[in-house]
């Protein structure tokens, strides 16, 4: 019986095998290392660029971390793999405001990322060869701050951009001590104002590709974004959280 336990396994056999292989040819296909098959004469492939890790903006906005010549860094990323993605965002990105000249704060609830942090971040990537997604700041940022942080960001990333996310666990946006929306925050005032921010992205930059809606853990916000912004998305994301998760499956 496939459970998520036995993909977990699946997917730690194949990573205790990557960090056994040292040659970049050992690595041409590293996807093929792990399939599964899900229900009758479904064969699913893991992708190359799978493996993934999660960095608060409060990480990417210093000098020296996700930087090009943090020689021993670098080398740990590529023994993950020659592709992957890493996530720009986390929490902090709901507390971060970009300032091209500004002085770089690392902050958990005031990080500034400037010219330098971008720049370093962009020459990390092509190091490691591998693709990020990035937060912009759709909590408390204007329409006007994403479209130029998303066109910046795109521009200085390159290919090395898979997607522009607009916020972090945004179904959590109307809760807490300080909630950065009413109570009345739902799935539809959501696609509202991810429309409306979307739409002046992509008039700007309109090669840029999303990610959404990016949930704490709301599958259903996930279903309708699948339905409602099919043409609009293209990658859909969640989070899982062992505690909370109570519809995921295979």
């Amino acid at each position: 019986m496939l459970t998520r336990r036995t993909v977990l396994q699946d997917i730690l056999k194949g990573s205790a095998g990557f960090a056994l292989l040292h040659r970049k040819q050992a690595f041409a296909d590293a996807g093929s290392l792990v399939t599964r098959r899900l229900g009758a004469g479904t064969l699913v492939r893991i992708p190359d660029d799978f493996i993934g890790l999660g960095y608060e903006m409060s990480l990417v906005a210093p000098l020296g971390l996700l930087s090009p010549t943090n020689y021993n860094y670098v080398a740990l990323i590529k023994a993950l793999g020659p592709k992957g993605v890493l996530r720009a965002g986390g929490i902090v990105a709901d507390y971060t405001r970009y300032k091209a000249r500004g002085t770089i704060r690392a902050g958990r609830q005031d990080t500034v990322i400037t010219d330098a942090s971008l720049q370093q971040f962009a020459a990390f990537l092509r190091k490691v060869g591998w693709r990020a997604i990035w937060s912009v700041n759709f909590a408390q940022s204007t329409v006007e701050d994403a479209v130029n942080e998303a066109k910046l960001v795109a521009s200085t990333l390159g290919a090395h951009l898979l997607a522009i996310e607009l916020g972090n666990e945004v179904e959590n946006y109307g809760r807490g001590r300080n909630p950065f929306r009413p109570p009345s925050w739902n799935y539809v005032s959501y696609r509202k104002q991810f429309d409306e921010c979307h739409a002046a992205i992509v008039k700007a930059a309109p090669h840029i590709a999303f990610a959404a809606p990016d949930t704490a853990s709301s599958i259903e916000w996930v279903e309708r974004m699948a339905k409602d912004e099919a043409a609009r998305v293209q990658l859909l994301t969640s989070h899982y959280y062992r505690s909370n998760q109570t519809r995921g499956t295979a």
